[in-house]
């Protein structure tokens, strides 16, 4: 339910009764930010289609990199933005290597800088600690702390309380 409930809010599931009132974006950018698995899983899913068509033309070498993935569906990038963003998260080593070869906990680093990207004036992170180590853990619950003191709202989905960050009220 509660992964249904944060789907719905960023407007990936209807809204069966009741309404949600969608945050106003800001600077042309969509005012809601998301991640979880299942982005996770959409994105690795389509990195195997990708392969089998770049397979079949030849052109395997073409991988999409972390670089990539927290910049697409951006018109114009903003590059102040991209380093700030990527050296909040520590990532600034990941951006060249390909999605694929990222393990679980960077690929969950890459998609919140790419939620970041978006300027979002609220972020939904569906169990962000999942498959992070305990120093990255620790550096995204302090970059976490960073972005609410600094005015971004946070839902945060997690089963487990020890997760709850000291800035969420």
């Amino acid at each position: 339910g509660k992964t249904a409930l944060a789907r719905a809010v960023y407007g990936e599931l209807p809204c069966t009764s009741g309404r949600i009132t969608r945050y106003a974006g800001h600077d042309g950018y969509d005012g809601v930010g998301f991640v979880s698995f299942e982005l996770h899983r959409r994105l690795l899913d389509r990195e195997a289609s990708l392969d089998q068509s770049r397979f079949a033309s030849g052109d395997i070498y073409q991988l999409t990199t972390a670089g990539q993935i927290i910049q697409e569906g951006i018109a114009r990038p903003d590059p102040l933005h991209f380093a700030q963003v990527t050296e909040l998260l520590g990532i600034g080593k990941l951006l060249d290597r390909p999605l694929r070869a990222l393990s679980n906990g960077e690929t969950r680093k890459t998609l919140i800088a790419r939620a970041l990207m978006r300027k979002p004036g609220i972020l939904i992170l569906d169990e962000p600690f999942d498959g992070l180590d305990e120093a990255s853990r620790v550096r995204l619950e302090k970059v976490l702390g960073e972005l609410i003191s600094g005015g971004l709202h946070l839902l945060l989905i997690t089963h487990r309380e020890d997760e709850i960050i000291e800035e969420i009220s």
